[in-house]
Formats: C-alpha cells, structure tokens, sequence
C-alpha cells in the first residue's frame, strides 16, 4: 500500500475498530473486533477494560503492518466510562463502569440542591451517567487494595492513553474530561468547586489537553497519535462542512443533537459540549439527547417478539397512518427533562401493542423518537436565538425514510440523509490537521409536509409528559 495514511482508532461501546484512511478520506484498509457490554441490573453496567484494551492493541499492530507511511493517528472513543488501574503493571483493578453505568445515582440526591451550580460550571445536567459519581465510586471501593498507592482512576480515554502511549502518559482530552462533570466548560480546566462537591482530589486527576494535540506516539511504531476526542465529537465533524443554518442528529442506539455554540450560550437543561480545540481556539456545541432511539426498537423486538423488524418496518411505516402515542422512557428520557422510573407506556390503549398486532406499536415507537427530537429541536433554536433549517443526518435509523419525512414535516425543516456511514473515524482523521474538511456527501433530501394527524399526535405526546410527576434524574 503506497501514499501517506492516517490511522483512526474507534472505541465504542460495542466495537473496536482501526482504520486506515488516504488523505482524501478513501478507505485503504479496516479491522474490526467486537465487544461485550455486561448489565448486571438495572443501574450496574459493566465493560472488561483488559479486553477492550487487547483488541485495540491487535488491531493496531494488524493494520499499520498494511502501510508503511501512517504520517498521524486519531483516537476517538466512547464517552463517560471509568476504570481504575495499577500504574505498574497496566492492568485494571476492576470492570469498566460503563456510560450506561448509573449505580450512583441514590448517592448523587445530596448534590441536588447544587445542581444549578454544578450545571453553570461543567454544562452538564446533574446525572450518574457522568464520570464524576463513578469516579467516587471507584476510588471508595478500591481504598483498601494492597496496590492502592499506584492505583489510577480515569476515564476510559485515560487508561487508553496511558497503555497505547510511549512513556504512559496521564492524559485526557477536552471532550472527554467535558464529560466528566469535573471541568469547567467555560476555563478549560478541572473545577475546584466541582471536585469538592464529588468529593475527588483534583491533583488525581489527568492532564487535560486540547482534542488536536501531540499526544505522544503509539507504542512500538514511529506514528504521532495527533488528535483524540469523544466519539459525538467525531461524529459531528464528521459529517463535513455545514451551512450555517444547520445542525446534525446522529440516529444510533441513542439520538444526538449537535448544534453549533459559538457564543457558548447554556440552558440548564441542554448539555453543553466540545467539537474540537486546540491551545488557541474551541469549538462549542449544544447537545440534546433522546435515549431511546434504536435501543427502543430492540426493547419492542423483546416484548413483542418481532421477527425480522428491519425488513417489515419499512412497510409499516408507509401504511399505518395513525398509531398511538407512545410514551418512550426506554432509558430514562433525556432532555429537556432529565426523568427516570417511568414505565413506557402507550397513552390511551396498552391493549393496541400486542404480539399478534406489533406494527401500529412499533410505528408509534418511531414518532415518539421524531417527537422528542422535534421538540429538543425548537428549544435549542429559542436558546440560541437563530433558526434551524437544515438536519443533516447520520447512523443506523436514518435510513428509515419514513422517520426521515415524519421528522421533516413535524419539525419544518429540510432532513438531509447523508452518505457518510464512518462519520466517527472522519471527524477524527480531520482533527489530526492532515485531512481537509469536506462538503456533506448527500444521499437524499425530505422536504416538510402537511400531515395535520402527526401534529395532533405531537400536541398530545407534550401533553402527557407535561402531566408527569416524577423525580428528576441525577
């Protein structure tokens, strides 16, 4: 293989991935290998470190034997998991605490009269989703180990840093030490104030860098590791140049929206997060989440033993026309409203979703989707005072046309599907500096329509969560 190259590691939940990409972002080479998640209940969610670590280490030394010329390398990574490990011998002391992890959360309640504090200072909404709690977490129980002296506590990112890199170093990036809920979004640094309340020594934390850095180089090879940052990060540079009007949803396991920040306005119920930075300059974005995105399919895959719903979903789509409205809380809803403990429930018949008549179901399932992302759409146009008219679009339900125009016509704006199916491994090959950025690669453009019955069923689905009276998350 001849030319220049650059080398992306993709850490994700489910999967590790290496690629090789030319400097026309051309795919030249990739390797994949699959990862297990653990959920030991309802709030414990677990990832083995050591595993995790081996298959990134596998797949590097297996694709960089492809090419001779790797002039950089980008790491993009998976979010708000933690670990602890011995600073010796690399190995972690304990599972991974997940993303999904949120076994703090009863803990968390003593913070709740600082939460809009906590929120002006790190952007985020006070969550057990987040490192900080798990961090505790971490450190309370592993106080009495006979190694306890060389034990180091991080992000995920961290020990990632710490094993892959020469000379170990004690590294996070900014948007990944964003997500913490330890770093003050607006000094780019560890938050005292913050630290104090999570009840976490700030002088065990790493060092934190802009996402486009020097980070040292990979083990056992010559090639500068030049760009690290959080998965959503990546995904959003990813998808190319945008028109200033615009934002993206990325349609995965869960929904986010990015929005463009520049004024770094807050909203205490919107996240507030990084695209990328350098020494002299950041990028802010606005961020919304919806939980149940596909993860909400593969719930109505298990209740109602769907067989072969990709195929059939489609179809659906195109036929049913006025489904219930369903009540999505798989996952606990996301913003704007931060709740949790409520069982997901159609609003009127929960007789309709039966295994003999699952299709209304699942077509109400995608319009609570469309409807949460619709609604986090007009509250982050009123926060940042501009108008939306564009949503570029990426990951696996977008290619559900039939979400697409929902979306279109409840939302009133241009849906725009494009090609790129590796927006993550782009975004972060464009951080290294040795890609350019490029214009969005479009598939298929959905224009608003009238559908008076989807607004209708909108106006009812605010309604009913308006009407809900139930504990804030934390």
């Amino acid at each position: 293989m001849s030319g220049s190259s650059i080398l992306v590691i993709d850490i994700g939940t489910y999967s590790v991935r290496v690629m090789l990409l030319d400097q026309n972002a051309h795919c030249l080479f990739q390797a994949r290998q699959s990862l297990q998640l653990k959920r030991l209940d309802e709030n414990r969610v677990e990832q083995d470190a050591q595993v995790l670590l081996q298959h990134a280490q596998h797949l590097i030394t297996k694709t960089t034997q492809q090419s001779s010329d790797i002039i950089a390398a980008a790491l993009a990574i998976q979010r708000s998991t933690v670990v602890a490990w011995d600073q010796t011998t690399g190995k972690p002391l304990c599972p991974a605490l997940s993303w999904q992890d949120t076994r703090t959360k009863n803990r968390l309640k003593a913070l709740r009269k600082y939460a809009d504090d906590i929120s002006h200072r790190s952007g985020l909404v006070l969550s057990a989703h987040y490192g900080a709690g798990k961090l505790h977490w971490l450190r309370e129980h592993l106080q009495t180990t006979d190694n306890h002296d060389t034990t180091l506590y991080g992000p995920l990112v961290t020990y990632v840093l710490h094993q892959l890199l020469d000379q170990q170093p004690f590294l996070i990036d900014e948007s990944n030490a964003a997500r913490t809920q330890l770093w003050n979004i607006k000094q780019r640094c560890w938050d005292t104030e913050l630290c104090r309340l999570f009840d976490l020594p700030e002088n065990t934390l790493p060092d934190c860098k802009p996402t486009m850095h020097a980070y040292g180089r990979l083990k056992d090879t010559n090639i500068p590791l030049q760009a690290v940052c959080g998965d959503q990060s990546a995904a959003f540079l990813g998808i190319g140049r945008l028109p200033a009007d615009s934002v993206t949803i990325n349609l995965g396991t869960g929904a986010f929206i990015l929005a463009p920040n520049p004024k770094m306005i807050q909203h205490p119920m919107l996240l507030t997060s990084i695209a990328n930075s350098s020494n002299a300059h950041i990028d802010y974005l606005m961020e919304a989440t919806v939980n149940g995105a596909a993860s909400a399919l593969q719930w109505a895959t298990q209740q109602w033993k769907i067989k072969d719903l990709d195929r059939q979903l489609p179809q659906w789509l195109s036929e049913i026309n006025d489904p219930p409205v369903f009540l999505n809380t798989i996952g606990g809803l996301g913003s704007p409203w931060w709740q949790s403990g409520i069982e997901p429930r159609f609003t009127d018949d929960d007789d309709i979703c039966t295994e003999k008549n699952p299709a209304t179901a699942v077509v109400a399932i995608i319009e609570s989707i469309v409807f949460m992302l619709a609604y986090n759409l007009t509250l982050i146009q009123k926060t940042l005072n501009t108008a939306i008219n564009r949503c570029f679009v990426s990951g696996g339900l977008v290619k559900l046309d039939g979400l697409c125009e929902k979306l279109s016509s409840l939302a009133d704006i241009s849906v725009i599907r494009v090609t790129q199916q590796e927006a993550t491994v782009l975004g972060a090959a464009y951080m290294t500096g040795k890609l350019k950025l490029f214009e969005p690669s479009v598939e298929k453009i959905f224009m608003p329509s009238k559908n008076p019955g989807l607004k209708n069923r909108y106006r009812h689905f605010c309604k009913c969560i308006a009407e809900l009276n139930t504990q804030t998350t934390i």
